[in-house]
This record gives C-alpha cells, sequence and structure tokens, in this order.
C-alpha cells in the first residue's frame, strides 16, 4: 500500500489496489462491536466499528444509451487508520465484498455509507446477495444488506441534502470540485486517472467515512438504534420524549385517537392539502415594479406552537352542522357540496385534484376559478378561508360530518422541535454553523405528514423484482407516536393565516399577486404596513405558548412574523413556480420548476459574449426553451449490454444513463385562454415596462 493525502484530504491514507486480505483477516475480528436492539430481541445484530464507504465513476459510451463503471473506490476507518482500496471490475469488487463477510463473525454487520445510493443500486443490484432491504420506491433503497452482514446505506437522508453540504457540514475532508474530467471516455481497461482525479475519487469516500465515524458515536453507540434518515432519528427523540414525560395510559389515550382506517383515507387523500402556491391571474405575464415580499418566519413550527390540533373524531348527525361551526372549542370536518361556486376576487383557492366531484370547473392553473358544481372535503380552518374567498348559490350540501375536540401537540413533539429551534437561533447569533440544527426544524414538519406507505416492498434478488406486501395498518395505529390529523390541521393552518392575511390587503384595497406556501407579494408597498400589525399579534402568541410549554421566549422571539424580505424592483410571474425579479440591490433571481437556478442569468451571459443583449423579463415568456440544461434526466437500464470497444468486452448487468435534459416552458390553452379573458376585462393592461 501507499501512503497518500489529496488535495482536500486533511489526513494521510493508504491506498490500494487488491492487497486488503492481511488489513482485514485481523481487523475484522478484533474491532469493537456495537448491540442493536436488546438482548431478548431475537432480531438482534451487532454493528461493527468499522466505518466504510462505497463510490464508482462511470462513462457514458458514445453513441449508445449505456454507461459502465470505470473505477470504483471502497474507503474504510479502522482505529482511526484511513485505507482507500480500489478496483476496476464488479468481479474485484464482488472478490472484496465476499472477504469481508467471510471474515465477519455471527450475527456481526458493517455499515457501507454511499451518497446518492440509488446510483450505484442501479449498477451492482444483479451482482448481490440482497438478503434485506428497505426502500422509499422502487428506485430509491435506503439500505441494501448483501450476505445478511454488509449493508450499503444511503447518506444523503440526514443532514446533507448534497455531498458537498454534508461534508460542509459535518466533516474535515471536503468534497472536490472540477479535478474530473466526465466527458472524457475512460473504461476498466484504460482508466489512466492522473494523481489529482484519483484525489477526487478518494475524497467522496473519505468525507463519508467520516460521516460514519459520526454516526457510529452518536446513534449505534449512544443509543443501540441505526435511524435511516433524520425523520426517523426525530420520531426516535420524541418517542423518548413520550415514554419519559407520559404515563402508559396517558399514551393509550393519545392513540386511542388514531383514526381507523375510512377516516384516515378521506383525511389523509382528500382532506390534506399543501401548501398555498398560486400565482394571481390579473398579474400573470406582466412586468411589474417595486413589489415588496414578506415571509412567515418558520411558518409550521410557528402554528405547532400556538395552533390547536384535533384528538379523535367521532361521526356526528349532519343537521349539527351550523351548530357545530359555531363551537369554538370543536375540530371538525365535512364532506360538502357547493353549487355554482365563484372567486370573490382574483384569487382561486381550491385545488382541482382534491375535488371528489366537479361540474363544468374553470381552471385557474389547476385550482377552481367557478364550477357549476364541486365537492370537497374541508375543516373548519379551511371552511373560513372559503367563505372569504368564494361565494356560492344556496346553502352547501352537507353529507358526512366529524367531530374532534381541539388539543394542543403534547410536549414531547414541542420540545424535540424547539430544541433545535433554540440552538438554532443562537448558533445563529454567534455567526457558528447551524445546518444540522435547521434540518431538524424543517424535518419536523415532514415527520408530522408523512403518509402510511399501503404496501411495503421486498426486493427479490434472484429475479430483480419486488414482492409488493400489504402493510399492516393497525400496527401502525399502536405503535404510534404522532396522529395524522395533527398535521393536516398544521397545514390548513398555515394556509389560513396566509390568506386570512391576503384578506385584510385585500380589504383595503391591495391585491396579492404571488403566495408561496408561507410568503405573500402584495401588489404595492402601500399595504406592507398591515403585515406589522399583525406581527403584533403573533408576537403575544408565541410570548403565551412559550409561557404554557415552558420555553425560553428570548430564542424563539420573531417566530411566525412577516419579515420584509425585501422590494423587487421588477417582478414578472406565469404561474405556479414560475417566476424571476430583480432585488432591491440589482440582483437577477428565478424560481421556475424544473429549470436550474442559474439558467437564465448564463443564458443572458452567453448571449453578452456573442455581443447580443438580452431582456431577460422579455425571454421568460410561453414557449421559453432550451435544448439542454444542467438539469439531468435518468433513462433506466434494466436487461444488461455487452459492447465491444477496442477489442475488450464491456458488460453491464443493470445501468443508469444520465443525460442533460431540456426544458419548454408551456402554459396551457385554458390557461392562455383565462388570461386573455382577464385582460380583455381590464380598464388597463399592467405592464410597467
Amino acid at each position: 500500500m501507499i501512503v497518500k493525502q489529496s488535495q482536500y484530504a486533511k489526513q494521510p491514507y493508504l491506498y490500494s489496489r487488491g492487497i486488503y486480505k492481511e488489513i482485514l483477516n485481523v481487523n475484522l475480528i478484533n474491532t469493537n462491536k456495537t448491540l442493536i436492539g436488546s438482548h431478548r430481541n431475537k432480531n438482534k445484530y451487532y454493528i461493527k466499528e468499522i466505518h466504510c464507504s462505497f463510490d464508482i465513476e462511470t462513462t457514458h459510451i458514445t453513441d449508445t444509451d449505456y454507461t459502465t463503471m470505470y473505477i470504483w473506490s471502497f474507503a474504510m476507518m479502522i482505529n482511526n487508520i484511513r485505507y482507500v482500496f480500489y478496483g476496476h471490475t464488479w468481479s474485484e469488487f464482488l472478490a472484496f465484498l465476499e472477504h469481508i463477510s467471510n471474515n465477519l463473525g455471527d450475527n456481526e454487520k458493517i455499515i457501507v455509507w454511499v451518497a446518492n445510493l440509488s446510483y450505484e443500486w442501479q449498477f451492482m443490484k444483479k451482482h448481490l446477495n440482497v438478503t434485506n432491504s428497505f426502500f422509499r420506491n422502487k428506485r430509491q433503497p435506503f439500505y441494501i444488506e448483501h450476505n445478511g452482514n454488509i449493508i450499503f446505506q444511503e447518506a444523503l437522508n440526514y443532514f446533507g441534502g448534497s455531498l458537498r453540504s454534508l461534508a460542509k457540514n459535518k466533516c474535515n475532508t471536503q468534497k472536490a470540485v472540477g479535478d474530473l474530467d466526465y466527458n472524457k471516455q475512460r473504461f476498466y481497461f484504460n482508466c489512466n486517472l492522473t494523481e489529482k482525479e484519483e484525489g477526487y475519487t478518494d475524497n467522496d469516500v473519505l468525507i463519508l467515512i467520516e460521516w460514519g465515524e459520526i454516526y457510529y458515536n452518536e446513534y449505534i453507540k449512544k443509543s443501540h438504534f441505526k435511524p435511516v434518515s433524520v425523520q426517523s432519528i426525530i420520531r426516535q427523540d420524541m418517542k423518548k420524549g413520550m415514554f419519559n414525560q407520559y404515563s402508559a395510559s396517558q399514551i393509550q389515550n393519545i392513540r386511542k385517537d388514531f383514526p381507523d382506517k375510512d377516516i384516515y383515507d378521506k383525511i389523509m387523500i382528500w382532506l390534506y392539502r399543501g401548501g398555498y402556491v398560486h400565482a394571481n391571474v390579473r398579474y400573470v405575464g406582466d412586468l411589474l415594479k417595486n413589489i415588496p415580499s414578506r415571509d412567515l418566519t418558520s411558518a409550521y413550527p410557528y402554528y405547532m406552537l400556538t395552533g390547536y390540533v384535533p384528538s379523535g373524531f367521532e361521526r356526528i348527525p349532519i343537521s349539527n352542522f351550523n351548530e357545530i361551526r359555531k363551537d369554538k372549542t370543536k375540530c371538525w370536518f365535512a364532506k360538502i357540496t357547493f353549487y355554482n361556486i365563484k372567486n370573490r376576487y382574483n384569487h382561486s383557492i381550491e385545488s382541482i385534484s382534491k375535488c371528489l366531484e366537479k361540474e363544468k370547473v374553470v381552471n385557474d392553473n389547476g385550482r377552481v376559478m367557478r364550477a357549476d358544481m364541486i365537492t370537497v372535503y374541508l375543516n373548519e380552518l379551511d371552511f373560513e378561508i372559503y367563505e372569504k374567498f368564494y361565494k356560492w348559490e344556496g346553502e352547501p350540501v352537507i353529507h358526512e360530518l366529524y367531530v374532534s375536540n381541539k388539543v394542543k401537540l403534547p410536549q414531547y413533539v414541542i420540545n424535540v422541535l424547539f430544541d433545535a429551534y433554540s440552538k438554532k437561533a443562537i448558533l445563529k447569533a454567534q455567526n457558528k454553523p447551524y445546518a444540522d440544527e435547521k434540518t431538524v426544524v424543517n424535518s419536523c414538519y415532514g415527520v408530522m405528514v408523512t403518509k402510511f406507505n399501503e404496501y411495503d416492498l421486498e426486493y427479490q434478488s434472484d429475479t430483480d423484482t419486488f414482492i409488493e406486501k400489504k402493510a399492516n395498518f393497525e400496527k401502525v395505529k399502536k405503535r404510534a407516536i404522532l396522529l395524522p390529523q395533527w398535521g393536516v390541521w398544521i397545514t390548513s393552518g398555515i394556509r389560513n393565516l396566509l390568506l386570512n392575511t391576503a384578506y385584510e390587503v385585500i380589504k383595503i384595497g391591495g391585491d396579492p399577486i404571488y403566495f408561496d406556501t408561507d410568503s405573500i407579494k402584495p401588489n404595492d408597498i402601500k399595504y406592507d404596513y398591515i403585515f406589522d400589525e399583525i406581527n403584533i399579534t403573533i408576537d403575544k402568541k408565541v410570548k403565551h405558548y412559550c409561557d404554557y410549554y415552558k420555553l425560553d421566549y428570548t430564542n424563539i422571539k420573531g417566530l411566525g412574523e412577516y419579515e420584509l424580505e425585501g422590494v423587487y424592483k421588477a417582478f414578472k410571474t406565469l404561474g405556479c413556480k414560475r417566476y424571476i425579479y430583480v432585488t432591491e440591490k440589482g440582483a437577477f433571481k428565478q424560481t421556475i420548476a424544473g429549470l436550474p437556478k442559474d439558467t437564465l442569468l448564463n443564458y443572458s451571459k452567453e448571449q453578452h459574449l456573442k455581443n447580443k443583449r438580452v431582456d431577460l423579463f422579455k425571454h421568460f415568456d410561453n414557449q421559453m426553451s432550451y435544448d439542454y440544461t444542467t438539469k439531468l434526466t435518468s433513462l433506466y437500464i434494466d436487461e444488461g449490454f455487452t459492447i465491444e470497444i477496442d477489442g475488450h468486452k464491456i458488460t453491464e448487468l443493470s445501468c443508469i444513463t444520465l443525460d442533460n435534459a431540456p426544458f419548454t416552458l408551456t402554459l396551457k390553452d385554458t390557461f392562455i385562454e383565462l388570461i386573455n379573458e382577464m385582460y380583455n376585462s381590464r380598464q388597463e393592461k399592467r405592464i410597467l415596462g
């Protein structure tokens, strides 16, 4: 072996191809291990204190749909000594794995960390003997277990959305940038990496063994727990709090409020809506000037602290609807039909996809502007907004009605959320990194709205297929630490706050232009004082509930308040998640779904080099198109292939090919017709540029 230290690695490491048997024979046997599960658990096993990681580099074969692996890297940290082993073929890799597997004791396993495991999995799946697995979907594994003792586990489910951010937030070794030319054709027989390029590939796996050491010490060794994502870490912390703070009977009282499957489906399929994201059709396509943007600070944590949620639901007679509507101590939801419904303003708030039945809907970019009839499920928070933003003919028809007591979220939920929130605030004030705490805060809401998977996926190695096993809903109910209705009401609560704020702006003559879950962009700065007035009420509620939950207000001050992000010099939207603007300091920004964030700016620079000037606000329009972007599209090849190149056979049993994706911004004809209808009804077209 040789000693190396790449350009980004902080510590030296040993580097070798093929020389591993003597090293592993001793260390795999003598290294410490930690029990996962209790001693009484028949499924208990041990994780060895050996931190491993794996990565491959690939080449897209010219003029084909195929991609092949040309080098694999496997890093190990054993007793603080770092090793990087590498090879060029799958047969070498399988022999390496076999040696590891054969030298692990009974019930001993190692974790091998992979960044973007779904990519490596597509190449190696037919080579492995999969004995256990956990998949998000058929293309995205959380982990894959080979031979019963080597666990390949996804690393980016935790505190890094990318390997670069994971390295920045957690590790000494940093991600290399630009040191490997992916346009160069390389194969197992002519890899020809320079020392700098080898360092690039080494760094990726060296980062992951540092993360592996952190993970092992924090979760495996301390808690005897192997979480597969940051969400599972949060659930575990909430579970600990639940059992520490509540008696067995209190826990049982919470769990008995978990709805049965019929009500669960109504809540999670039809009643649950995401954040309100929509463009006011009145302004779509217009160039607007001096547009303020107000953002709710940590919107979902704010409602989790100050809002209410339902306990258990009881179905009651529909004749009680008017009485229940007036009872402020109750949560309720109902199946309701509205006839000849029409929006009062230029804001269409209901998603067409949430209509169980509908007739003659006028489609406002995916939302109901007007309709002869719609049937929907609504709770009291959304019904309040309906009354302000829609009008309809006659009384709404109630088909089903469910009622529950209003309750506050339990202390164990609040403690996990605001422990992270307070730490984030303190670190931010000290100008220290706070990415981990921010991830936990953001993920707490995700945990609240995670849906029950109807089927568990079990991978079959021999056939490269999945068996869908029906999941046990009753088992989920019995072990619940969160109730699904809580997340639904949290989401409704923020839509309610956002749209009630918009209503206050509308009442004094304003007209919000754009909404994005936790932000509002009104059409004029003169209405901005409304947000400051609402902030006073928000702050009073935060203080009150800090006292209620015994939290330190100092670190939570400002939660839920509308912060002035800035006043845009210019702004243009073409619908949901499609807008561009210029900040007060003159910076150009874009938010366009499906298009990498710097595409328009880079296009402008490219045209400038050609002595062409581009007005990006005119360029950003229907049918704006790029032949390719930096966004990648994936082509999955499951059947395998063999190709001969320079007298050598290239074989892959399966692969994935990435290619730059084209992009065309297309407005639907019905949306264009609606925009034209709005223009025709105007006294004046509001195009200012």
